[in-house]
């Protein structure tokens, strides 16, 4: 994630996002990321950080105004738009994380660990956000510890071991049986010829 969003340089070879260089202003346009731990500043409401972000990202003062009810409105914070930050819950900041990372229309989304600290039914409603952002053409790259999250919501899943990329599933490998993904976890994580 680090290296396709230019905040790390590759010992070798090269990261192209969308034919651009990682970490070019036009690749970075294009991106919209939520890190494992967001944080935003505590006397700041949602609607003033998305306005912040926005202006970042260089969505225009006639875009702006759209693109900010619309985030809040995806996420469920429009009744919270006013709120500071210093009020809200770990779930409540993840919400403001991922309105930011939408914020701009971004083509592909990365995400890291998009719903740690969420209740269930917050949990419930971003899978349904992320498959309505999936079905409007735009690509998620998330990383999560949480296979069963990961099961309900990826076509494809990259298992890492030691940091390098071992095995790549589709979704048909385990959607036949539920919680077979996290048994071709565990078997490629434990069978010495996945290991690097």
């Amino acid at each position: 994630m680090k290296l396709a969003l230019g905040l790390l340089n590759p010992s070798m070879g090269q990261i192209l996002v969308f034919d651009h260089p990682a970490g070019d202003p036009l690749s970075l346009s294009q991106i919209g990321y939520l890190p494992e731990l967001p944080y935003f500043y505590p006397h700041l409401t949602p609607k003033e950080i998305l306005n912040f972000y926005g202006r970042l990202s260089g969505l225009a003062d006639s875009r702006l105004v759209h693109h900010v009810k619309l985030a809040l409105e995806r996420v469920g914070l429009v009744a919270h738009a006013e709120r500071r930050m210093s009020e809200f819950s770990k779930g409540m900041l993840q919400r403001v994380g991922v309105a930011q990372a939408i914020l701009h229309d971004p083509k592909l989304l990365v995400l890291d660990e998009p719903v740690s600290g969420l209740d269930p039914l917050a949990i419930a409603e971003f899978r349904e956000l992320f498959h309505q952002l999936n079905n409007e053409g735009r690509t998620i790259l998330l990383s999560s510890h949480s296979i069963s999250e990961v099961e309900k919501l990826c076509h494809r899943v990259g298992i890492l071991v030691d940091g390098r990329l071992v095995r790549l599933l589709d979704q048909k490998q385990w959607a036949q049986e539920p919680g077979s993904l996290e048994k071709l976890f565990v078997e490629t994580v434990t069978t010495p010829a996945y290991k690097p």
